[in-house]
């Protein structure tokens, strides 16, 4: 079904980048175009604002082998007891110091990924753990003057600031350069994932893409959340957005494009029941509230 956009993007040849014999990518509008047994081209189809030039000329998502292996942790069972309250304090934190959504996410990698080596959880130290967290975050992914905001007023009990700073990175590897949940979501949401063959409502279409975000905001504080790779909660993600669309949930382009195999499919399918089964509960809660 052909869908009409303003300023559609031609996709001229010399602007295609060569992913393998029937994928390309355009350097003009970052959206995934396959040539099908046809040779018929298929372009994706997003809002306007997703069909700008990326500075990556290859996406992250295509970059990333999904090994479906999520961190490991000692304790899991009473990590999860505890983890929704110190992430809905570091998204209070984020609001308030008006931090960037992509510092959250890193911080919110960083807290699962020190909780993941630890045995035992004492409330205070968590506590003193989630500021460290936002603190280096925001060291990587903000201007300077919010880290040292953050510093400033977070209430730190700590004696020894640098050492036990230095602890926490020992546990996280020193790598805080990760690329997260976020990061390979909004990959998809630029390359695209619904496209000019399919049949669907595009003011429907542009409504849901201002809501992905959203989905993956509210899906982190999930217990869900630390059983997937990032790539599968993204990909999730998608399968969940284009069934609201009525759109099959992964077609054979979107395996071709963000999928290692057909091996793979069950299993972003399987973390697509997690993510229903969120927002199931969340739909529920929210309808006993309102009565």
């Amino acid at each position: 079904m052909k869908h009409n956009l303003e300023a559609k993007c031609l996709h001229h040849e010399m602007a295609l980048m060569k992913i393998n014999k029937n994928f390309s990518l355009c350097f003009h509008c970052s959206s995934s175009i396959i040539n099908d047994d046809s040779d018929n081209e298929i372009s994706t189809i997003k809002p306007k604002k997703y069909s700008v030039k990326q500075e990556n000329s290859t996406p992250i998502i295509l970059s990333i082998h999904d090994t479906h292996i999520s961190y490991s942790f000692l304790n899991k069972s009473d990590y999860i007891k505890i983890r929704l309250l110190f992430i809905k304090k570091i998204k209070l934190l984020c609001s308030n110091f008006k931090l960037n959504i992509k510092t959250y996410f890193l911080s919110v990698d960083y807290f699962d990924r020190i909780c993941s080596k630890l045995l035992s959880f004492e409330l205070e130290a968590l506590n003193q753990i989630s500021y460290f967290c936002l603190i280096l975050a925001a060291k990587f992914q903000e201007n300077g003057k919010k880290s040292i905001e953050l510093k400033k007023n977070c209430v730190l009990s700590s004696y020894n600031y640098i050492k036990d700073e230095i602890y926490l990175l020992q546990l996280l590897n020193y790598d805080l350069h990760v690329f997260t949940s976020y990061d390979i979501l909004i990959d998809c949401l630029y390359c695209g994932f619904i496209f000019s063959d399919e049949s669907f409502s595009l003011k429907k279409m542009n409504i849901i893409y201002e809501k992905i975000v959203n989905i993956l905001y509210l899906f982190s504080e999930s217990r869900y959340y630390i059983d997937m790779t990032y790539k599968e909660i993204s990909l999730a993600i998608i399968g969940f957005v284009r069934e609201t669309l009525g759109l099959e949930t992964f077609n054979n382009i979107i395996k071709i494009i963000f999928m290692n195999d057909s091996n793979d499919v069950e299993i972003y399918l399987l973390c697509l029941d997690k993510i229903k089964k969120c927002f199931k509960f969340i739909n529920n809660k929210n309808n006993n509230n309102k009565q």
